[in-house]
């Protein structure tokens, strides 16, 4: 109501839409969908049918394909780049650029991925191949179209919001996908159950370098881009991941406490710039929901895979000041032998 740009927007006419998604984590069962603002002014189901482009809630992908490939290398301190770089390719060439065009030189790679830093995350994806991230999108359940391109690593392609809930579920599950469902039983006219959802579940992914994606997404809701959840109230122990577009179109935001995944997403039906970020506008959306949906249940930790524990480290992260000491402490999932 206050941001100048909707509300010129709206004198001409155009509304703003969003689409929610909730899901829990241990049955499949979808148990909230919101494909709209208003069924009665169109019946267009935004969170089923809605072909959005991603942005950087695809980034998580770049991150897990670096964990699962090579562990050894890739961990929650290991430095990146994040430099303004050009890569070439097929006589093309791409110079992604951070938000606000400011460069870090050399960054921890958890750091890069809760701040979402675009020269970073290239950089990582360019190192690892474009061809294999698409391979650990594809084992959790995405099937739209991918093209094997640089830019694919900052998530610029379309993908549908129920598959980018297939993708956080796998991720709030350790790696194990399951089938979701709108419909849990349908009963015939004398109440006898002709339909049933029993979901089927495998392991799509090694748990161990999910489970080490996971503790790193933590940081985005605490201290990252979507650190606002942090101070919202929330209590349950929550990780996930904003998206922005790069031409302003589309605000997400994707995230997961352990009995719950939800996807929000903001933006016009026409393609119109919003100006808006996932961390304005997706996330407080998302909040007010999980508040409400972990409002009576124990405050507790992701399941961690048995074949993982949790470490602390004492580093420096410029996101949280600590006048005493300089450094602060933060804990991640590591695998055990």
């Amino acid at each position: 109501k206050e941001n100048k740009k909707i509300k010129s927007y709206l004198e001409q006419g155009h509304k703003i839409e969003s689409s929610v998604l909730i899901a829990d984590n241990q049955t499949g069962e979808i148990i909230s969908v919101v494909g709209g603002r208003n069924y009665k002014m169109t019946q267009f189901n935004r969170a089923i049918d809605g072909h959005r482009q991603v942005g950087s809630i695809m980034k998580p992908m770049v991150y897990l394909t670096a964990l699962r490939l090579d562990p050894a290398k890739y961990l929650p301190l290991t430095i990146l780049k994040d430099e303004k770089i050009t890569y070439k390719y097929e006589g093309q060439t791409w110079t992604p650029e951070n938000y606000a065009k400011k460069y870090n030189g050399e960054v921890p790679l958890f750091y890069a991925l809760k701040n979402s830093l675009n020269a970073a995350t290239a950089y990582l994806g360019m190192e690892i191949g474009i061809p294999q991230i698409i391979d650990t999108t594809r084992a959790l359940g995405v099937t739209s179209a991918l093209q094997s391109v640089p830019s694919l690593s900052l998530g610029a392609f379309e993908l549908y919001p129920i598959e980018v809930l297939h993708i956080y579920q796998s991720l709030a599950r350790m790696g194990s996908s399951i089938d979701t469902s709108f419909v849990r039983t349908v009963l015939d006219a004398k109440g006898k159950v002709v339909y049933e959802f029993k979901p089927q579940s495998k392991q799509a992914l090694p748990a161990e370098p999910v489970a080490v994606l996971a503790s790193i997404m933590k940081h985005t809701t605490q201290s990252g881009t979507a650190k606002s959840i942090a101070n919202s109230g929330l209590k349950a122990i929550v990780a996930g991941k904003t998206g922005t577009t790069s031409d302003f179109k589309d605000a997400w935001f994707a995230g997961f406490s352990k009995n719950y995944t939800g996807v929000v997403w903001i933006g016009y039906d026409n393609n119109l710039p919003t100006g808006l970020t996932g961390g304005g506008t997706a996330v407080p959306i998302w909040t007010q929901v999980f508040k409400k949906l972990e409002e009576h249940r124990p405050v507790e930790d992701f399941d961690w895979p048995k074949t993982t524990s949790t470490y602390k480290v004492w580093t420096k992260d410029p996101d949280i000041k600590d006048p005493a000491a300089g450094d602060v402490e933060l804990e991640f999932v590591k695998a055990t032998d």
